[in-house]
């Protein structure tokens, strides 16, 4: 419903209103005290509403009014509408007051399993009745979610945008080297690891994606080449093919919980790889009163 519609639907109900008070109450001026309004504009309401149904509602007697046929007729049928905007005027601000709504989040994977768990905790613990959606997706994949709010906001790497959306950034993590405890590379040490140490073992590599090519552009512009043991998706499987000794693996530390270094050596590549960064790309438009509240939890210093 456009804004012309709701208007024409706010008037309506406020004509039904005077028309009920002046039915109930006997007369003009005491319908406008009840609805604090003038007794004239409670007259102009009735009267336009009797020119819209082309019938008289009331006979105008010298101390009081009484309805028509016609206004007794339509008595029941005002009262059943203006009971109903009341109780959907009541609901949504129920449900505004509870935090009830549903917010639809599009995230990388990274983000999905390493950002948002905690703070959507701590969110979910302050408005319960709110329900997330989480939808995974590409980069690709998520613009087109935004341009078709489809979504209400991304969590995705920085990278060019369409215009009209707007990015602001969340954090960064680093591009870290994992391999298992007692591989031979953690005997040279954290600062002394080059690319072409690296590059005598094969790695466990994802197929595709940002960290993909971000290693490759780092062998690349050294004029390396890496030889691959085998590819998986998600930083889980990295980590866990790395662990057993299928070899050695590159992953952001976002992905990295507090017991993986009780089981994997790390290494930061900031030296050779920069490091990546995340955001929140907001769609064109307000965002709807549980998204805010959920952004404020996610990015607390962002004006939505």
């Amino acid at each position: 419903m456009g804004y012309d519609e709701c208007l024409w639907l706010t008037m309506e109900i406020i004509k039904l209103r005077s028309f009920l008070a002046v039915a109930e109450h006997g007369t003009f001026s005491r319908a406008g005290e009840v609805l604090s309004v003038t007794q004239s504009t409670v007259s102009l309401h009735v009267q336009a509403l009797e020119e819209e149904l082309g019938v008289r509602l009331f006979e105008r007697l010298p101390r009081r009014t009484r309805l028509t046929p016609e206004g007794t007729l339509l008595r029941p049928s005002a009262a059943a509408m203006v009971a109903e905007h009341d109780r959907t005027l009541t609901l949504f601000a129920e449900r505004k007051r509870s935090g009830a709504g549903v917010v639809r989040i599009a995230a990388t994977n990274s983000m999905t399993m390493h950002f948002l768990p905690e703070r959507l905790h701590q969110f979910l613990l302050e408005w319960p009745q709110t329900e997330v959606t989480i939808l995974p997706a590409r980069r690709d994949e998520m613009v087109a979610l935004l341009e078709r709010r489809e979504c209400d906001f991304a969590l995705v790497a920085a990278g060019p945008l369409p215009a009209g959306l707007r990015y602001a950034e969340l954090l960064q993590a680093d591009i870290v080297l994992i391999t298992p405890l007692k591989h031979p590379l953690t005997a040279l040490g954290r600062r002394k690891l080059t690319l072409e140490d690296v590059a005598r073992y094969k790695l466990v590599v994802y197929p595709d994606g940002a960290i993909r090519r971000a290693v490759d552009h780092a062998f690349q512009s050294r004029d390396l080449r890496y030889r691959v043991a085998m590819s998986t998706a998600g930083a889980d499987m990295v980590k866990r093919y790395v662990e057993v000794g299928l070899g050695i693996g590159f992953v952001s530390r976002l992905s990295l919980r507090p017991d993986d270094e009780a089981r994997l050596y790390v290494i930061s590549m900031t030296r050779f790889i920069p490091a990546r960064r995340y955001g929140v790309v907001l769609p064109r438009g307000a965002l709807s009163a549980p998204a805010r509240r959920l952004l404020r939890v996610l990015a607390p210093d962002m004006t939505p």
